[in-house]
């Protein structure tokens, strides 16, 4: 379901979920802080409620996917997503 442009939320497996090509991303405390990362025009950011488990962290790492420490005040999803989509909003503004 796709709840905003380009935001999509659902249950699906993580290996559906990884295929495609896309540059991959999720949310890890113990990650790169997100203003240090470079992100291209199209990616997937995985997010969890409360947080990905360490198994699914565990599968998109395997597949490439890099850790990303997006706020160390804000864990809910929706903060997430609403701290994500105002940095990329400011790199197209650059």
């Amino acid at each position: 379901m796709e709840l905003s442009p380009g935001i999509f939320a659902g249950k699906a497996s993580i290996d559906t979920l990884v295929k495609g090509g896309f540059k991959m991303f999720y949310h890890g405390s113990k990650g790169a802080r997100l203003s240090d990362i470079r992100l291209p025009r199209s990616f997937r950011f995985f997010l969890g409620y409360p947080s990905l488990s360490e198994q699914d962290a565990s599968i998109l790492s395997k597949f490439g996917a890099m850790a990303v420490r997006v706020s160390k005040a804000y864990r809910s999803p929706q903060y997430l997503i609403v701290i994500i989509h105002n940095y990329c909003d400011r790199l197209q503004l650059d």
